[in-house]
């Protein structure tokens, strides 16, 4: 298996988890672009079956994801 720069990852670095401060950082990504407004706004949230203005409620009523 490859990275993006093309060198060979080994196995400690392919099992490797994030740590905390990883994860933080990924979650405030996701959630600034779940959060925007062009992508509330989208279409394609209409094309996939989302009928609510916020996908979330969609997801959460239909228990996809894991969401409660």
């Amino acid at each position: 298996m490859e990275n993006a720069s093309g060198r060979q990852l080994s196995t400690a670095e392919r099992d490797r988890r994030p740590n905390d401060k990883e994860m933080f950082v990924l979650f405030k990504i996701q959630r600034a672009y779940f959060n925007a407004s062009q992508h509330l706004q989208s279409d394609l949230w209409k094309e996939a079956g989302i009928s609510a203005s916020i996908p979330a409620v969609d997801l959460i009523s239909s228990r996809e994801h894991g969401l409660r």
